[in-house]
Parts: structure tokens; sequence; C-alpha cells
């Protein structure tokens, strides 16, 4: 079962580093774009990305499979 757990971590890690990257980096091309317009709006402060997107690719791997694995366990017990 602690393989079950383990296995997966670094795929979803992958896949949530990958969209928070894509994600974040994509609003702060938009972003500076918008402010090379001269488009003047209140923006809020810039994310650092490298750092947001490792914190995602951790929730991810962490809480997003853990939670599939209580599920899972609940399930395969006839529980819910």
């Amino acid at each position: 079962r602690v393989g079950a757990v383990v296995r997966p971590m670094p795929r979803l890690f992958g896949v949530g580093f990958a969209a928070a990257a894509l994600g974040y980096g994509l609003t702060d091309c938009l972003t500076r774009l918008r402010d090379l317009c001269g488009i003047a709006v209140v923006a809020p402060p810039r994310v650092p990305i490298l750092g947001a997107a490792v914190y995602t690719g951790f929730f991810v791997a962490l809480v997003s499979n853990g939670s599939y694995q209580i599920l899972q366990g609940l399930v395969e017990r006839g529980w819910w």
C-alpha cells in the first residue's frame, strides 16, 4: 500500500508544476503586456513563478494523492 502512495507522486508533482508554471507565467506575460500598452489598473503584486510552481507541484503530489488514497481505501473496504 505504501508503494501505491509513493509511486504516483513524481508524476503528480510534474503535472502540478507544469500547470502552475504555465498559468502563472502566462498571467505574468499578459500583465506585463497590459503594462506596456499603458492600461492603468490596480494590479495585484507579482507572484514568484518558480516558487509558486514548486509549491503547487508539492501540493498536488501530497494533498491530491493523499485524498485519493484515502477515498480509494474506503471504497476497497466497502465503507463508501
